[in-house]
Formats: structure tokens, C-alpha cells, sequence
């Protein structure tokens, strides 16, 4: 039976571990790059849905969307009004028991969203109300900047790892990202578009067409044919990965996306190649332009992969897979992380981190971290865009199993910075609540849930990543 959250959230073990958390700086563990455009609607962040004119989208009847909206309502409560500052009023989910002094890396509190909205504000779940509307103007009036000040301000953020390969319109660079109040900002490259890029350079500087020839047979005093472009793309991409700046925290796959998560690393060479010559006949206008290529085969794809985890070992990085929910054009059977299980067999040395909490896989992934040392487990995506019961449940249900050192937060935020205080607000708040429930059951003393709160929050982070940063 599931424990309630709001009957963890009454007690007084919930009160020091929450001040615990709102003393951490975070490390979020994997977000993405905020656009300079005006900011997106809040609705656009809480769910993967497309939209279409004859339906609202579905986000605004979402339970994440109806509790968003209140919690940016509270954040800029009299921002319009008066002179701009970083330092709102301090925030309290319940009411708090504790008496220890705030630290000084506390994190900018604001108001609990229940102070800030009336009924008659409510959103209607058919789309955006008139009060939604409003928020949503004050958004675009105070501007991305401005906005992103209020927001990581609140936030109370330490390092962010930022994969920068959405490439979204006007999007910010990660120099820009920092100037705006994160002091620490890493690189996270996802090694899907190296290897188009890869491939594109590979055609265009090619002299001798190898690249469109039909294979032929092997001879003696030459390197088989049938291997020539394997050989090159591989050589290249590892070439590309390896020369990345020392920023780079960590690669990412998004093979789920592309051809699923059942990775095979032992594809040969011969088969490879006959692979890349097809793809490139296929492909031909696009890899002598300057249009978007776009790599689905799963024989190329597993072999970027493998490629990426014999660069990660080099550079003493880990590997992030997308696991679980994620855009429409997404075969979700495909990213279950349990289909990874033959690949970490065989990569026991490189350190692999599964996102998203694998939602609606968190029990699968949770197994994965216990039973491999080299497995960790994040929870970004989930937290914020599931129900506070459901973000409850999902870290609750990682730890049934999973080692408190193998759980990471992160936001997967991205566009906009609402999406950053979002995630950090809940993050606190559901890791905290998770982790008192497993005192108030017997797992964990109050002092070894303090350490988990920081550990879950921001160290286990530093330490895989090796961060220079201070969180406490």
C-alpha cells in the first residue's frame, strides 16, 4: 500500500529533512539550454503532447499544470509592482517544527502557492483561463531575463549540466546561461548529432567516392574493402568525441528515440559498412546540405554508442540514456532501461546514468542501480511534470531498492527558466518527503536521511561527475 505524502509531510522528521533540503544547492544532473525568445507558455514545459488548433493542449488539464501555474503565480506576487529583487518572502510547504538557523547557501524561498491563489483564480481545465493568462502576460512583460534572474534566484542552484543539443531557436549559449546567476555550468554532448555531423564531413571531404561504392571482395595486400567506411567513421567520431573541451561532464544517447534501447555492440564491421553505404545513398541531399540529418538505423546508432562508451572510459566520464517518457515520437516499449541490461554486461567500467527516472519504468531502472555499481538513477522530467503523489511514488518506489548514493536530481529543464525553479521547488520537497517516509518506516535514522536529502540533491552528483562545487 502506498504510503499517503500528505500524512509524511505533517510530521516533524518532514520538517528537518525539508530544512535540510532548502539549505542544499543543488547539482542538477541534466537540463537543457533556456531560449532568448519570449518565454513559451507554461504548458509547453509540462508535457511531450503536440498540439493541434481543435483541442486544447492537454498539459492545461494536468495536474502538474494547475499547480504550476499557482506556484508561478506566487513567485511573481508583486513583481509588477515593485522595484525588482532576487530576495522574495520565505516559502513553507507545511508548517515547520525546525529551529535550526538558515545557512547561508539557503536557497531564495518564496511563498507556498496555496497563499496566492483563490478559488475564483482558478485555472479551467479546459484549456487557459483568464487568470492563467495573466501570469502568462507578466511572464512575456518581465521578459526571459529578468524572469531567469527570479527564477534561479529562487531556485538555489549550485552546477548545472546543460545538453545543448536541441537546438532550439535563439537559444542560449552555456557562457550565457551562467552570466544569468548558475555558478557552475558543464557541457552534456549528446553523441547522436556528433555522429551526423561525423558522417556529413566524412561525405563532403571524401575524393574517391568510397563512401557510394558497392563492396568488394577482399585481397590479400589490402584492407578489406567491406570495412573501409566503418573504419573511418568510427576513427572519426572517436576522433570528434576525444577532442571535445575538458567542460564536457558527460555524453548522452538518445538511442531510445532513434532505434531503442536493445543496444548491440558487436555488430561486425562488414555489416556496418554496408549499412553507412545504404544510408548515404538514401541520404544524399541532405548530407550535401545544410538541411538537419537525422540518424535512425540501429546498426549505425549501436555503433555511435559503442564509440561513445570507448571515448567515456578514456575521458573518465559517465554515459546518460534517455529512458522512459519523452516526445510522441517515441516508442515507449523501446526505452524501457532493462533492454540495456546485455550492454552493461559488457561495459562494467564505464558509468551509466538512466534519466528521467525511467518513468513509467522507475522499478526497473531502481533494480539496474542496485544490482550494477556502475548504474546511477535520475529523477529530472518526472519531477515536475507528475502529480506531487506521483513524483512521490516514483522516487518512493526507487528506493525500495536502489542505494541512496545511486539516486540523482535533476530538472530537464529547458527553454524557459520557470521550468528550473519548477523542478528545484518539487525536487525539495519530494526528496524530502520520500526520504522521511523511509525514516518514519525504520530504514533510516533522522540523521542518515539527513545525509540522504544531500546526497540525493547535490553530492552524488559532484562526486560522479567530479564537480567542483560546494552544496552545503
Amino acid at each position: 500500500m502506498d504510503l499517503p505524502h500528505h500524512s509524511v509531510t505533517q510530521t516533524p522528521i518532514y520538517s528537518e529533512l525539508e530544512a535540510v533540503a532548502d539549505a542544499t544547492l543543488l547539482v542538477d544532473n541534466h537540463a537543457h539550454p533556456l531560449s532568448k525568445a519570449a518565454p513559451s507558455p507554461l504548458w509547453s514545459i509540462l508535457s511531450e503532447a503536440t498540439t493541434t488548433p481543435s483541442y486544447p493542449h492537454p498539459a492545461c488539464g494536468t495536474l502538474a499544470y494547475s499547480r504550476a501555474i499557482r506556484d508561478i503565480s506566487g513567485l511573481l506576487a508583486n513583481e509588477m509592482d515593485e522595484p525588482f529583487t532576487s530576495q522574495p518572502a520565505p516559502m513553507t510547504l507545511t508548517p515547520s517544527n525546525s529551529a535550526s538557523p538558515p545557512s547561508p547557501h539557503t536557497p531564495t524561498p518564496i511563498p507556498h502557492s496555496e497563499t496566492t491563489a483563490s478559488d475564483d483564480e482558478e485555472h479551467s481545465l479546459e484549456g487557459p483561463s483568464p487568470a492563467d493568462r495573466a501570469i502568462e502576460q507578466q511572464r512575456a512583460t518581465i521578459g526571459v531575463t529578468r524572469l531567469a534572474t527570479r527564477c534561479f534566484g529562487a531556485a538555489g542552484i549550485a552546477a548545472v549540466l546543460v545538453d545543448d543539443g536541441l537546438n532550439m531557436p535563439e537559444q542560449m549559449s552555456l557562457n550565457e546561461m551562467k552570466s544569468l546567476g548558475i555558478p557552475l555550468v558543464r557541457r552534456v554532448v549528446r553523441v547522436e548529432t556528433e555522429a551526423e555531423s561525423v558522417l556529413k564531413e566524412l561525405v563532403t571531404e571524401n575524393k574517391d567516392g568510397v563512401w557510394r561504392r558497392v563492396a568488394r571482395p577482399t585481397s590479400p595486400d589490402k584492407k578489406p574493402r567491406t570495412t573501409i567506411r566503418a573504419t573511418m567513421f568510427r576513427q572519426r567520431l572517436h576522433q570528434r568525441l576525444s577532442s571535445l573541451p575538458e567542460n564536457v561532464a558527460a555524453f548522452k544517447s538518445i538511442a531510445a528515440y532513434r532505434s531503442g534501447l536493445g543496444i548491440d555492440i558487436t555488430c561486425p564491421d562488414e555489416v556496418l559498412d554496408e549499412v553507412l553505404r545504404e544510408t548515404i545513398s538514401s541520404a544524399s541531399v541532405n548530407l550535401n546540405s545544410t538541411e538537419s540529418f537525422r540518424l535512425t538505423n540501429k546498426v549505425i546508432i549501436d555503433c555511435v554508442v559503442h564509440v561513445a562508451f570507448q571515448t567515456a572510459k578514456q575521458r573518465h566520464i559517465p554515459v546518460q540514456f534517455h529512458c522512459g517518457l519523452g516526445d510522441i515520437d517515441e516508442r515507449l516499449e523501446q526505452a524501457n532501461p532493462l533492454l540495456l541490461k546485455p550492454l552493461m554486461d559488457m561495459v562494467p567500467d564505464v558509468k551509466l546514468v538512466l534519466l528521467h527516472a525511467s518513468w513509467p519504468y522507475v522499478r526497473e531502472a531502481a533494480y539496474l542501480t542496485a544490482v550494477y555499481p556502475n548504474c546511477f538513477l535520475d529523477f529530472g522530467l518526472a519531477i515536475p511534470t507528475l502529480s506531487v503523489r506521483g513524483m512521490f511514488r516514483a522516487l518512493d518506489a526507487a528506493m525500495e531498492i536502489a542505494p541512496v548514493t545511486k539516486l540523482l536530481y535533476s530538472s530537464d529543464a529547458h527553454t524557459v527558466p520557470d521550468a528550473y525553479f519548477l523542478a528545484a521547488r518539487w525536487g525539495r520537497r519530494v526528496v524530502a518527503a520520500a526520504v522521511a517516509a523511509n525514516v518514519q518506516s525504520g530504514d533510516l535514522t533522522v540523521s542518515e536521511g539527513k545525509a540522504a536529502v544531500r546526497r540525493i540533491l547535490a553530492e552524488n552528483a559532484a562526486g560522479l561527475y567530479r564537480l567542483p562545487v560546494q552544496a552545503s
